[in-house]
């Protein structure tokens, strides 16, 4: 292969691998997931995602595996895994305390016992958090005030909340959930600092905070939602989240000075049923006011220029209404009168009696009831259907009509609401009334940002104000000036983390606002003496008033029994309980075990290179080898991504790996198969010319070697007479040009009856028949051919000059001779050897003496008597035999 053509071939390949990378991104990856998605019944399905969690998955359990716990049998300490903070214990209400303490809900006054026992330790703890909803008020309202008491004292308790993707279910409880909402604003204070595009943010419309009263003595609140990846694994943590308040107000109530961050006018728009062909009214949200796309700090209030211009909105919204109620009531009044036209005709053209004619002509022609002409319509059928069938045709014409004309909708399709009136218009009385449009309610949204439980306690155990939080959607939150509580000293100190102090704690987040989770391990055991990944004890322990050691600790309560929790999810590490996910989360921050993902740009990078790696791999290697390669290769690359996770928690995706080198391997492969093919048909158009064709096909099937085998074989020689003669009486150009005539005439002939062509020797020709393929009338072929080629001969001495003719003499034997490739590794030729062939070259050379054209052996004669007409010429010895040889002249075939 020329070098040339060696870097076409580079190029190529090289361009197989870019396109497979484009079609993945570009087609499979949108096939594949779409097709999930119906498959797993999901509205968005991402199967590829899927694919990198499930690796994902399988990294965080072979590190966790790797880590070596040790236990003791104290409660004060209990060794846990060294990938979780000390400073996490998990208190679980399990069933040991469903045994001793009764069924579940506990009474609010036991929990206060637990919450007692941290205010009266001696080290007390750093915060103390339960996992349980006090959305309203006990029974008993003694018992609230017992537990009140204790958070008050307490002074570190925090509690969490749900939030709800659909708005509240009525007005009462949107205004009480309005009023905590409000609390929590003046109280702790909302996210304010933030970056980043917010579009994928996950949106909420109602909050469900615990009550006011609890809520006064609290330290702080979050919301405790979580949700799985689309294959129902729970992976990460929602650690901000966007509430969106709707408020329902007319335009007169709109303030300047408030930040709304969109409003939608609440208009009307005519919609069309095309079923019925009915128009309708329909309940339509226009925006007209939309800051959502701003940088959340840098949104501003309404100004009175704002308002301006959303008066102006809604005119221009209201006129566009009118000019398409003209149109319709054009366009209506239109089909209404070729309707009645319509009718008219028919009626006058039928038969019914004449006054019952003149009546419905009468009718329908009255101007006043051109816009109810469906009405009348419909009252004609009704009259006419009660004369039993004696008006069938007119009915089924009416009827006709009936269904060809623009209906419409007189009920009631949409509600105008002031503040102080509801009141119910049809698209009917818009058209054929005096109503006044006009547009004055308004859809406000209000955006505004929540801590999740995870990032309340991080941010506390930090001591770091709400103020001080920076959250950038899609890059991280910044938790800044964090410091730490020194208990004997009562004073903050700057945070150091071997011995560097840190201006800020960074927590990375998606574009949603989730932090991945770095689970450290299996699920939890509140039992001493067992394995466990966290720190975690018996709710009845702390109760039954034994000794823990809680200085600096986050304590957090949260059910820990299949009949306790209802927010048990299933994670890498199988089924986890709602209070050891969030305890997962805030140990992934305080260990900053993150894990890292490669930004889209060096990922795809590396997925680039390695699908060119794979293709020009297999380019260059045998298919097999090109296979054990890419295995080879997918494999050395996945343990240095576990490698790579283990030490430094970056994640290096493996399945897409895995296709892209499959996608590059097949597609290399259908190339080489593909152009393989075209070259050995060029390869075999060439040889062709040089060898018989069957000689190509088996050099092309199987690599050509040194040897060869007994066949029987009927060898054929021809040789031009007085070659010599006519060669000195022409140039040695025109020589060649006949000699090229006179081969392709006679080579052709060979080929017509599949001869193989072995060689040229000078003027004359060699060529056989049984081989390479096996033939029963080889004898017979080799005989039809000699006496066509004596036929063609005479057409082309016919042609030619008197001193360009020629003659030939042919010799044709049968036998067993040996076939094969002859000749050595460097150049072989694919020929026939033995006695046989010698025999069959010198019955070619007897012809100068029987004056014959055409000479076959007492063999060759043996096999086809019967087919052709010979004459016996003598018993002869020829040069290599002992025996003597009876030789036959080919004359003619028999008819």
């Amino acid at each position: 292969m020329t070098k040339k053509n060696k870097f076409i071939r580079l190029i190529i390949i090289i361009g197989i691998g870019v396109s497979v990378f484009i079609f993945y991104f570009l087609f499979i990856n949108v096939l594949l997931n779409k097709f999930f998605s119906v498959l797993k019944k999901e509205k968005e399905y991402n199967f590829f995602n899927s694919l990198e969690n499930r690796s994902l998955d399988l990294f965080i359990n072979f590190k966790a595996s790797l880590v070596k716990k040790s236990f003791s049998e104290t409660y004060s300490k209990k060794s846990i895994n060294k990938n979780v903070s000390n400073d996490i214990m998990i208190i679980g209400i399990d069933d040991k305390s469903l045994n001793e303490i009764g069924k579940w809900p506990f009474k609010r006054s036991v929990h206060s016992k637990i919450i007692d026992y941290f205010t009266n330790s001696e080290y007390r703890e750093n915060l103390l958090f339960f996992d349980i909803f006090f959305l309203e008020d006990d029974y008993d309202p003694h018992e609230d005030d017992i537990l009140i008491e204790s958070i008050k004292e307490n002074n570190n308790m925090v509690l969490d909340y749900i939030a709800r993707e659909k708005p509240y279910d009525n007005e009462k409880e949107k205004k009480e959930m309005q009023n905590r909402i409000n609390f929590i604003k003046n109280k702790f204070g909302l996210l304010s600092n933030i970056k980043g595009s917010l579009q994928d943010a996950v949106p909420y419309m109602a909050l469900t905070p615990p009550t006011i009263k609890y809520m006064e003595n609290l330290s702080q609140a979050g919301y405790a939602n979580l949700k799985e990846d689309s294959d129902k694994i729970l992976r990460r943590y929602p650690l901000v989240l966007k509430y969106i308040d709707r408020e329902e107000i007319s335009y007169e109530n709109l303030q300047r000075g408030n930040r709304i961050d969109k409003i939608y006018l609440l208009n009307q728009a005519i919609s069309f049923n095309k079923r019925r062909r009915e128009y309708n009214l329909a309940r339509n949200e226009t925006n007209i006011y939309d800051i959502s796309g701003v940088m959340y700090k840098d949104r501003k209030s309404i100004t009175d220029d704002d308002l301006n211009k959303l008066r102006n909105n809604i005119n221009i919204i209201e006129l566009n209404f009118k000019r398409e109620l003209d149109a319709l009531k054009k366009n209506v009044e239109k089909n209404n009168k070729e309707i009645i036209s319509n009718i008219e005709k028919y009626f006058l053209k039928s038969k019914i009696q004449k006054e019952l004619k003149n009546n419905i002509l009468d009718l329908i022609k009255d101007e006043k009831y051109l816009k109810d002409i469906d009405l009348i319509i419909e009252g004609l059928i009704d009259q006419l259907s009660r004369a039993n069938n004696k008006f069938k045709k007119e009915i089924d014409y009416l009827n006709k009509m009936y269904n060809k004309l623009i209906k419409i909708n007189r009920g009631e399709s949409a509600k105008v609401i002031d503040e102080n009136r509801f009141e119910n218009i049809s698209l009917y009385d818009y058209l054929y009334s005096d109503k006044e449009i006009k547009f004055n309610n308004l859809l406000i949204f209000k955006e505004s940002f929540f801590m999740s439980i995870p990032l309340v306690l991080l941010s506390k155990y930090y001591n770091v104000d709400v103020n001080n939080i920076e959250v950038n959607f899609g890059k991280e939150i910044l938790l800044k000036n964090p410091r730490t509580y020194d208990q004997e000293k009562k004073q903050f100190n700057k945070l150091k983390i071997n011995n560097v102090e840190q201006d800020f704690i960074k927590i990375p987040i998606d574009k949603n606002g989730n932090l991945l989770i770095n689970f450290a391990g299996p699920r939890s055991n509140t039992n001493r003496n067992e394995k466990t990944t966290f720190n975690a004890f018996s709710y009845s322990d702390f109760i039954s008033g034994k000794q823990f050691f809680v200085k600096d600790k986050i304590a957090m309560v949260g059910a820990f029994a299949a009949g306790v929790a209802d927010d048990e999810y299933l994670t890498p590490f199988g089924n986890m309980y709602g209070i050891e996910i969030i305890a997962n989360t805030i140990n992934t921050v305080i260990k900053k075990n993150y894990i890292i993902k490669l930004n889209n740009f060096l990922y795809l990078f590396i997925l680039f290179i390695f699908g060119i790696i794979i293709a020009l791999t297999a380019s260059n290697k045998r298919i097999l080898m090109a296979y054990i390669y890419s295995i080879l290769f997918v494999f050395i690359y996945y343990l240095f991504a576990s490698f790579l996770f283990i030490k430094t928690n970056i994640v290096l995706e493996v399945p897409k790996i895995i296709i892209i080198s499959i996608l590059s391997l097949m597609s290399v492969i259908v190339y080489r198969v593909l152009t393989e093919e075209k070259q050995k048909k060029k390869i075999k158009d060439i040889f062709s010319r040089y060898v018989n064709p069957q000689v190509v096909e088996e050099l092309l099937e199987s690599p050509p070697e040194l040897g060869g085998v007994d066949k029987d074989i009927t060898v054929f020689f021809s040789d031009i007479r007085d070659f010599t003669t006519l060669s000195e009486r022409l140039s040695p150009q025109k020589v060649i040009t006949h000699l090229n005539k006179y081969f392709t005439a006679m080579t052709d002939i060979i080929f017509k009856y599949d001869g193989t062509l072995d060689k040229y020797v000078g003027d004359e020709i060699m060529c056989f028949w049984g081989a390479p393929k096996p033939q029963n009338n080889h004898a017979e072929l080799a005989c039809k051919a000699a006496l066509e080629q004596m036929k063609k001969l005479k057409e082309l001495n016919k042609k030619w000059d008197k001193n360009m003719r020629i003659n030939i003499g042919i010799g044709i034997n049968t036998g067993i001779m040996t076939v094969g490739n002859v000749g050595s590794e460097g150049r072989m030729d694919y020929t026939i050897i033995g006695d046989n062939v010698n025999l069959g070259a010198r019955l070619e050379g007897v012809n100068k003496t029987y004056g014959t054209n055409i000479i076959v052996s007492e063999t060759t004669y043996k096999l086809v008597k019967d087919k052709f007409v010979f004459k016996e010429l003598d018993t002869i010895k020829v040069k290599g035999k002992e025996k003597p040889v009876k030789i036959y002249e080919l004359v003619e075939e028999k008819k």
